[in-house]
């Protein structure tokens, strides 16, 4: 399969991470190449670049690989031509930086990955569970993920009402009231879209309006 731009994106269509990079290539890179992985390891596409590494998405832009959405971002702004979606003022990047960090480095997405429903195939799969227990370093089963769940929702709700209270209270269309939207909104949404689209995670969160308005403009695939 030929790659537009030299990039090739290696995900699955559950991974949450990934719709980071996805977003950023539709709004800025164009067509590219999409390689559908397993949950899990081993992933045959990956073994003969060398990429052993469990998680996805992984990236290859030429002959560089990258593993970690925030050094694929970093460097698809630097790589790609026809303007960046980065902050250009002071505190504009502020803003982006806490996004990311709330979003990415914080405590956010390991209270989203408690709300998974626990009915899907891949939860009854060994496999799936073993590699979940592995990178969160505690019990992953159905049980587990209920006990989880309230507390997980009452958080979830919180920072559903933060975006919609503080950044976006005032109508804009995008945080950095924006054009279209940028970085900042890309790290400011992408765990809430990815539970919405996991069929039963939110329902305790309904009516949909719950979510951030603006989050409805977004649409993504795989």
């Amino acid at each position: 399969m030929s790659a537009p731009n030299n990039i090739v994106l290696f995900h699955y269509s559950y991974s949450p991470y990934v719709r980071r990079v996805i977003w950023y290539l539709a709004l800025r890179a164009g067509p590219n190449c999409s390689k559908i992985q397993p949950l899990v390891l081993p992933r045959d596409d990956l073994t003969p670049i060398g990429v052993n590494y469990r998680r996805v998405s992984v990236v290859s832009i030429g002959r560089d690989i990258y593993c970690d959405t925030r050094l694929t971002l970093q460097k698809l702004e630097e790589r790609v031509p026809n303007g960046t979606l980065g902050a250009g003022k002071e505190d504009e990047k502020a803003i982006k930086r806490l996004l990311e960090k709330w979003t990415v480095e914080g405590p956010l997405f390991l209270r989203a990955a408690l709300l998974i429903p626990t009915n899907p195939p891949a939860m009854a799969d060994p496999k799936f569970t073993k590699d979940r227990e592995d990178l969160c370093g505690r019990q992953w089963s159905k049980d587990a993920l209920e006990r989880g769940r309230p507390e997980s929702i009452a958080y979830m709700r919180s920072c559903f009402d933060l975006l919609g209270t503080t950044l976006l209270a005032d109508g804009r269309d995008w945080i950095l009231k924006t054009d279209k939207p940028p970085l900042a909104d890309i790290e400011a949404i992408w765990p809430f879209d990815w539970l919405v689209e996991l069929k039963g995670s939110m329902q305790a969160l309904s009516p949909k309006n719950n979510s951030p308005r603006y989050m409805h403009g977004f649409s993504v695939s795989g």
